[in-house]
């Protein structure tokens, strides 16, 4: 989960998770009010670890334009 710290709280901005009743990997946007936007972006890994590891890189190499994204969203 990529989350920030701000007015006083941490808030959700991404979340990658597994489902292992449906076999999918998702990932998952947030609002600023903390709500899961639709639809859920269903990821193609063959395993956990893929998804992972995955997950990890794209909030390393990616994590400020993914909170750029969710503020301007946020504010539309």
């Amino acid at each position: 989960m990529l989350r920030i710290f701000e007015r006083g709280a941490h808030r959700p901005v991404r979340l990658y998770d597994y489902i292992p009743a449906h076999g999918e990997h998702h990932l998952h946007r947030y609002t600023r009010e903390g709500a899961k936007q639709q639809p859920t972006e269903v990821l193609r890994y063959a395993t956990v670890q893929e998804d992972f590891d995955a997950a990890v890189g794209q909030i390393r190499d990616t994590a400020n334009e993914m909170i750029d994204s969710w503020r301007r969203q946020s504010n539309q």
